[in-house]
């Protein structure tokens, strides 16, 4: 179920609210979806977490390969739509949870965890790698899907150490090509 951006952005602009960020398909999900695709072995059988998923396209196209996965936004709008696609869809394996990435619940693991444009805002950074550095040292694999901006560079340099492999994706939003890098990230 994916519902279109302009009608909810119009929508909250005639209530003021600012426009949902989760309530887009962002190039990013577009892209780590297509790996995903691609590279089936490596999701299968796994558990998975994706962290500020939004509507949770990645989610769900990992959601025939996978044991269990947990699709997580901060949103409770957000969470809401995701529980809808996961009955609309019959995904019994996917669970849709409310959660900050800044304050995940313990006990929650995976195997590998997703995240797709999360690294935009430089003042949360420092945050944003205690994270990876804490889901890298219990032994899961990180995959990052981000657009190519100028405001990441610090941050993906700061994660080179960890990056195992990295993919380049083109993304057409808008008869524009949007560059999307894919890293995979683990503990050496």
């Amino acid at each position: 179920m994916i519902i279109d951006p302009e009608k909810v952005r119009l929508a909250y602009q005639q209530k003021e609210i600012d426009f949902p960020y989760w309530s887009k398909i962002w190039d990013s999900a577009i892209a780590l979806s297509q790996f995903i695709d691609e590279h089936e072995v490596m999701f299968r059988k796994k558990s998975i977490v994706e962290i500020g998923a939004g509507i949770g396209l990645p989610s769900f196209a990992a959601a025939t390969l996978a044991d269990k996965i947990i699709v997580s936004d901060q949103s409770f709008e957000a969470v809401e739509l995701q529980k809808k696609n996961i009955v609309f869809l019959g995904s019994n394996n996917v669970h849709a949870q409310q959660m900050d990435w800044r304050n995940i619940p313990s006990g929650i693991v995976a195997d590998i965890w997703l995240f797709s444009d999360v690294n935009y805002d430089p003042g949360a950074f420092p945050e944003l790698y205690k994270l990876f550095q804490h889901i890298l040292a219990n032994g899961s694999t990180i995959i990052l899907a981000t657009p190519q901006r100028l405001a990441a560079k610090d941050f993906i340099a700061s994660i080179q150490q960890y990056v195992q492999s990295k993919e380049a994706y083109r993304v057409n939003e808008m008869q524009e090509d949007v560059h999307i890098s894919i890293f995979v990230l683990k503990m050496n």
